[in-house]
């Protein structure tokens, strides 16, 4: 018996219906540490903490468009928000607001 068409339809057994990938992929992943497409969406590179979130949420912006922002510009949504609500501009942390200055 043959064994040559049987390790071959094997091989293409395991890539295709257990591993999912092409033989392509597998080398790549193998040789270069290319992970194969999985359909995951990319990792975002810093989360908008929640009460962030919410608190842009409760100043009336679209969800949509806060899931939509990076940490900072969500920071700075916040901080303009605050500045425009009261007029100051020593609310927003780690701005030096003057206040500790003696006269």
């Amino acid at each position: 018996m043959d064994r040559t068409t049987y390790r071959g339809s094997i091989w293409n057994h395991v890539l295709k219906d257990q591993l999912e990938v092409t033989e392509e992929q597998l080398w790549a992943c193998a040789h270069d540490g290319v992970l194969p497409n999985r359909g995951l969406p990319d990792a975002q590179a810093e989360a908008v903490p929640l009460a962030l979130v919410r608190q842009l949420i409760g100043a009336a912006l679209p969800e949509d468009d806060v899931a939509a922002m990076t940490k900072e510009q969500a920071i700075r949504a916040s901080a303009d928000y605050c500045m425009r609500q009261t007029g100051s501009q020593w609310l927003v942390p780690g701005i030096h607001t003057g206040l500790d200055e003696g006269p």
